[in-house]
C-alpha cells in the first residue's frame, strides 16, 4: 500500500512538472495624453504654434510606471510630461507612448501636424503700444486666477491693465486663441478668449484677432499680439490698436 502512494506522490509531482507555467493576467489600457492641451483620443493633431515654440506632452505621472516616449527626428523621453523646445514644422509626424508596468504594457499613438507660425511683430517686452501716439502701457506683471470658474491673467501695468479670460478653469497650453467678439457675454470655445484693456479709466474690449500664449517651462506665461484694436465702452478721441508682449515674472 505504501508503494502505491510514493507511485501516485511521484506521478502527481511529474504532472505538475510537465505543465506549462501560465503567465499572470494583465489589464493595462492605453494611455491617453494630451498634446498642447489637445488630446490625443481626438484623432490627427493639427497644431498652430509659434516658430521655436514648444510642443508639450501630458500624462499624470504614477509610481511604478515607465514611460517610452518617440518621434520623428529621433526624439525619445522617459519623462511622463516631456516638452520639445525650438518646435519647427519638420517635428511634424507620428508620436507613440509606450506605457509599462512589470511585464504589462500598452502604447498609443497620435499624428501630429505642426504649423509654425513667423512671429508677425516684435514689440518691446512687457509694453503695449499704440498706433495713434497714445501713451504706451508699461506692464509690470502677470497675475493669474480661476476664482470664477474661468482661467483670468490679468496684467497690471502704468496707464492701463488688461485681462484676457479663458473659457474654462483650465491652465491653457501653449498655442494661438482667437479673441471672440462677442465678449464677455458669450459662451466660448476651448480656442477662443475674451479679452479687454482699462486704459487710463475707460474700459474697453478687443475687437478681433489672434493672441499667442506661450506657456513656459516653469509653468509662467507670455503673452503676444499684433495690431488689436480695442473698442471702448465710452466716448474716446482716436482708435486704440496696439501690440504687445507681455512675459511673466
Amino acid at each position: 500500500m505504501t508503494k502505491f502512494y510514493i507511485v501516485l506522490f511521484i506521478l502527481g509531482v511529474l504532472l505538475l512538472l510537465g505543465c506549462e507555467k501560465q503567465d499572470p493576467e494583465c489589464y493595462l489600457f492605453s494611455p491617453a495624453f494630451t498634446v498642447n492641451g489637445i488630446s490625443s483620443e481626438t484623432g490627427t493633431i493639427p497644431l498652430e504654434i509659434l516658430n521655436n515654440g514648444s510642443i508639450a506632452f501630458s500624462l499624470p505621472q504614477e509610481d511604478g510606471y515607465v514611460y517610452e516616449w518617440t518621434g520623428p527626428n529621433g526624439f525619445t523621453s522617459s519623462l511622463s510630461s516631456p516638452v520639445i523646445n525650438n518646435a519647427t514644422n519638420a517635428m511634424s509626424g507620428t508620436y507613440t507612448l509606450k506605457l509599462s508596468k512589470g511585464i504589462c504594457s500598452s502604447e498609443t499613438a497620435v499624428d501630429v501636424e505642426i504649423n509654425a507660425i513667423a512671429i508677425p511683430c516684435t514689440p518691446q517686452n512687457n509694453k503695449l503700444v499704440f498706433t495713434e501716439g497714445l501713451n504706451p502701457v508699461t506692464f509690470s506683471t502677470i497675475l493669474t486666477s480661476t476664482n470664477t470658474d474661468v482661467f483670468v491673467m490679468q496684467m497690471n501695468g502704468s496707464n492701463g491693465d488688461l485681462q484676457i479670460n479663458f473659457a474654462n478653469a483650465t491652465a491653457p497650453e501653449t498655442g494661438i486663441y482667437t479673441i471672440n467678439t462677442d465678449c464677455p457675454t458669450s459662451f466660448l470655445d476651448s480656442n477662443e478668449i475674451c479679452m479687454s484693456l482699462t486704459y487710463s479709466g475707460n474700459f474697453c474690449v478687443a475687437d478681433a484677432g489672434e493672441v499667442y500664449i506661450t506657456r513656459l517651462d516653469n509653468g509662467k506665461y507670455t503673452v503676444l499680439f499684433c495690431n488689436v484694436k480695442f473698442n471702448p465702452t465710452g466716448e474716446f478721441p482716436v482708435e486704440m490698436i496696439g501690440s504687445a508682449l507681455i512675459t511673466q515674472e
